[in-house]
């Protein structure tokens, strides 16, 4: 469990790391990380830096992680040792999160905002933030480059339409690499609530609704397949 404090001095010390490396504005960090609180912290860390962040959900078939770590050619994987022996990227500087030499070196990191007087560049809000690949059912995959843009309309809608406040509970049942990811983090970061990540997924059938009954979820975006297994 992360407090927003907690959340947002651990984030704030990544980021810093990753300026260290040379990551800002218009460079992109993959991030190959299951659904936990280190890849919340990733994403929003790469955001504090200006860059944008692509997901790739470890479970995915080794050849369409390759396909779009080769196509969108990031300048760092954010990754773990375990993770990292699935990656294919002799090229790509890759940053392990769980080793000795990187948690050392996060300690050493002030926990302060990050603001453009520390970036390499300043962040404009027409700066992309992140990169979503389509499913490719209709041919190869194509990556979405989604700027900042839009996105406080996005969660000013949410927080009205489905009610939600500093009370709720949103469950993160999307998997990384779908943008349905997004709309769980800014239903719940933005507004105060809590957002639940579950440690085994995917959820359906009777593990979703022991987990929606468990963690006394109010809100989930659950797609109708799921749906009907409940």
């Amino acid at each position: 469990t992360l407090t927003y404090t907690e959340l947002d001095a651990a984030s704030n010390q990544l980021a810093r790391l990753l300026i260290a490396e040379g990551i800002g504005p218009e460079r992109i960090v993959a991030l190959a990380l299951p659904k936990s609180a280190d890849m919340i912290v990733a994403i929003l860390a790469v955001l504090k830096t200006g860059a944008a962040y692509l997901p790739i959900d470890p479970h995915y078939p080794t050849s369409r992680k390759e396909f779009m770590l080769h196509d969108a050619a990031p300048a760092l994987i954010i990754t773990t040792s375990h993770l990292h022996t699935t990656l294919n990227t002799p090229t790509t500087p890759i940053l392990n999160l769980d080793t000795p030499t990187t948690t050392q070196r996060l300690a050493t990191q002030h926990t302060t905002p990050v603001t453009d007087h520390d970036r390499l560049t300043p962040l404009h809000p027409h700066h992309p933030a992140y990169l979503i690949y389509t499913s490719g059912t209709t041919g190869t995959p194509k990556a979405v480059i989604v700027p900042h843009t839009g996105t406080a309309n996005l969660t000013t809608t949410q927080a009205h339409r489905l009610t939600i406040n500093d009370h709720s509970r949103i469950l993160q049942q999307a998997s990384p690499s779908f943008d349905a990811t997004v709309m769980e983090l800014l239903m719940s970061l933005t507004t105060g609530a809590t957002l639940v990540v579950p440690e085994h997924t995917p959820l359906a059938g009777e593990e979703l609704e022991q987990a929606i009954t468990t963690h006394k979820i109010t809100h989930a975006l659950i797609p109708p397949t799921v749906l009907s297994t409940l």
